[in-house]
């Protein structure tokens, strides 16, 4: 639970994070969640190169915090320059994957563990035609119920590799995959055996290896999902870019991360500002683009039995009088297609909201550092304060830390939390945030 925002323009980039931060534990009751007010989520990521990273969602990888894993990178590499944010979170990645620090085998079974069990029952709930059972609990058709299992953990895997492969995984071998990963099946298989056949269990593991396999390396958006937020300028970068990475977990040192061509934001001619919104961005997006997400989906909803064919026969047929329209009107509204209008209707109201944007972005192109920053920092503070008013849960809160970073200047602290100097103007403490 959190909510961070980037401004970014030719001048550079002002960034804000707020505190909250959702903490997890489960025990034997079940998983309890906690939101406290005290979390840092806006590091520095070099010492060589201006690049902070946000944090959002999952404070944690594999059971070591972000932060930590952000420090230790700048401890070891943090006086090498990198040409690109881009460049630089390859870079970043790459070291975590080749640190055997962060790779506790006991975390990244589990999380296998998590996915391949979540996939078995997500496939078995969807073959229940073929579940039947005999009075003894048995399957009633075992080679039924194997092909429809085959057949819907197909259709799984299609939808999880359609969101993307994750770099990391690309040369990774089913071989190699399994010879790390055989406890971990060796246990999930041996759970289902008391419910399933082991001969029916025998036929689908090498099928499902293979499919867990192939969505272990996809894009994955979970609860442990979390999306780093990178932005500055690389060493050979005139104008900031920002890069925001989706990243759940890995396995056996390889990192589940993948950045799609949106998640990538460069300052140039073309695109001279940018308003960048992660994690709780509703109240940030409304004001931006002049409409709340929940009220245009309101309309959406309400609009679209309006315009059927229904509708149209009751407007041309009162039942109060002789309808006066004109056949030749009748005709023709008779002849409207209520699927056109509504995706008429649709493109015109996108139109209205981007042109809401862009007028925000036309007025930035004016802004200076600080202006930008004291957007930035009301931006989060209308979140937070929409969650104190409303009924929502309070998951956006807390002091806002602010920051500015600039070609020349480089990263600089407008207000922390803790850990600065205030003697020297806020700059980096002893700590080195």
């Amino acid at each position: 639970m959190t909510s961070v925002v980037g401004i970014l323009s030719k001048q550079g980039a002002a960034i804000a994070a707020d505190s909250a931060v959702t903490r997890r534990r489960t025990n034997e009751g079940g998983r309890l969640e906690k939101v406290t007010k005290n979390g840092n989520k806006m590091v520095r990521l070099s010492n060589a190169d201006n690049i902070a990273v946000m944090i959002t969602g999952s404070a944690e990888f594999l059971g070591v915090p972000w932060d930590v894993i952000i420090r230790r990178y700048r401890q070891k590499k943090g006086n090498d320059h990198q040409p690109s944010v881009e460049a630089a979170v390859k870079d970043f990645f790459d070291f975590i994957a080749a640190t055997d620090v962060f790779w506790n085998q006991d975390a990244y079974n589990y999380f296998l563990h998590y996915i391949a069990n979540r996939i078995f029952h997500d496939v078995t709930e969807s073959t229940s035609p073929e579940d039947e059972r005999k009075s003894d609990g048995t399957l009633a058709r075992p080679a039924a119920f194997k092909k429809a299992f085959l057949r819907e953990l197909s259709a799984v895997k299609r939808y999880y590799t359609h969101q993307g492969l994750c770099s990391h995984f690309k040369d990774y071998s089913l071989e190699e995959f399994r010879a790390s990963a055989e406890t971990v099946f060796d246990r999930l298989f041996q759970d289902e055996s008391e419910e399933y056949p082991r001969p029916v269990l025998d036929a689908i593991r090498p099928d499902f290896e293979k499919a867990v396999l192939s969505i272990i390396g996809s894009r994955l958006e979970l609860s442990m999902s979390a999306t780093l937020v990178f932005v500055g300028f690389g060493a050979n970068q005139d104008y900031p870019s920002l890069v925001a990475v989706n990243v759940c977990e890995g396995y056996a040192g390889r990192v589940n991360y993948s950045v799609r061509p949106e998640d990538i934001v460069c300052i140039s001619d073309k695109k001279p500002v940018a308003i960048c919104p992660y994690a709780q961005k509703d109240v940030i997006k409304s004001i931006i683009r002049g409409i709340h997400k929940d009220w245009s989906e309101n309309v959406l909803s309400n609009l679209r039995p309006l315009i059927d064919g229904s509708f149209i026969y009751d407007l041309l047929n009162p039942t109060d009088g002789e309808n006066d329209l004109g056949l030749d009107f009748n005709a023709r509204l008779y002849g409207i297609d209520g699927d056109d209008l509504f995706d008429e209707f649709c493109k015109e109201g996108m139109q209205m909201l981007d042109q809401n944007q862009q007028q925000w972005e036309k007025a930035l192109q004016h802004y200076d550092l600080e202006e930008m920053a004291a957007l930035a920092d009301s931006l989060i503070n209308l979140t937070g304060f929409h969650r104190i008013l409303t009924f929502s849960q309070e998951g956006v809160g807390g002091l806002v830390d602010l920051a500015v970073i600039s070609k020349n200047d480089g990263f600089t602290w407008l207000r922390r939390k803790s850990w600065y100097h205030k003697d020297v103007g806020m700059k980096n403490g002893e700590f080195g945030i």
